[in-house]
């Protein structure tokens, strides 16, 4: 396997030859996510509350589906596939086999969410000094979190890719494939994401921090669910100083741009270290990059 360095500057080549295409495809999969959102928010608002929860499931693994389109996208970039905007929902079209890895994802997602809240509970009574409003208490939970789904999810990075290229593989064994492939790898996928798109994750990391710390979030309905305003402040900041206008949708603004790159790049990163561990002579730079055809699908 070639050495982290080369194969970042592999990554960032593929990323400016293909920088529009992936930003393209980002924005369809975050306007197809806030769709899913809003359609199933809405079905919850006109249904049965006893309903609620199994949309909100739903709505929780067709984002996953959407997520295996993009991953792919960004798979045949690396490799120099026709890509084109259908892939993103190809997983609704393999709907037994990536929808069973999905529930999967769903199920060690919402395993980690429980154990973070546990933890941020228990951190706050063991140390009440340390965590004394609730922004502190959401940040230290959301910290905890993303450490936590970082170890859980890192063996199975390649799920979803082992899935795509195996058609006939089923969702547990892409788990355990996955979980093979990665034995001895995670520090060297870090390591890449880090060396590709380490500057953007950390501008993207310190804009959500300052976002979290300075502005009011805006407070979601959440009644069509039969939480109380009271219950829903426990996982709502409190209110901090509110800057200017301008500066506000600034920080948004760099933070969206830098959150996406670093999104792209940890996908090819993943991509990267795949494709040298399982077919190690297919990427060349050198070739020309592949084009989205934005008008199939």
């Amino acid at each position: 396997m070639k050495d982290t360095a080369a194969l970042a500057a592999r990554i960032n080549h593929c990323f400016k030859a293909n920088a529009y295409r992936a930003v393209f495809a980002t924005g369809v999969l975050l306007i197809s996510q806030i769709l899913i959102i809003f359609c199933v928010f809405a079905l919850v608002q006109t249904m049965p509350s006893l309903f609620a929860l199994p949309l909100l499931i739903l709505a929780g693994i067709f984002l996953l589906l959407v997520q295996y389109g993009f991953s792919v996208i960004m798979y045949k970039l690396y490799t120099r596939r026709r890509a084109i905007i259908g892939d993103l929902f190809s997983g609704f079209r393999d709907i037994r086999r990536v929808g069973g890895a999905a529930v999967i994802f769903f199920a060690i997602d919402c395993g980690v969410c429980l154990l973070c809240v546990i933890f941020a509970l228990a951190f706050r009574g063991a140390f009440p000094g340390m965590v004394t409003g609730l922004s502190r208490l959401v940040l230290t939970a959301m910290l905890f979190y993303g450490v936590c789904i970082l170890l859980a999810l890192l063996p199975f990075a390649f799920v979803w890719l082992e899935l795509f290229s195996n058609p006939q593989m089923r969702s547990r064994e892409a788990f355990k494939k996955s979980a093979r492939l990665m034995r001895g790898h995670k520090l060297h996928l870090l390591e890449l994401c880090l060396r590709a798109g380490g500057i953007s994750l950390l501008i993207a990391l310190g804009l959500y921090v300052l976002n979290f710390v300075l502005f009011t979030p805006v407070m979601p309905d959440l009644s069509v669910l039969g939480i109380t305003a009271e219950a829903g402040a426990l996982v709502v900041p409190e209110t901090k100083t509110a800057l200017p206008g301008m500066v506000s949708a600034l920080i948004d603004m760099v933070y969206y741009i830098a959150s996406v790159i670093a999104l792209i790049k940890a996908l090819l990163s993943n991509s990267a270290l795949y494709t040298e561990l399982t077919h190690p002579s297919v990427a060349t730079p050198e070739l020309p990059p592949q084009k989205i055809d934005e008008s199939a699908g």
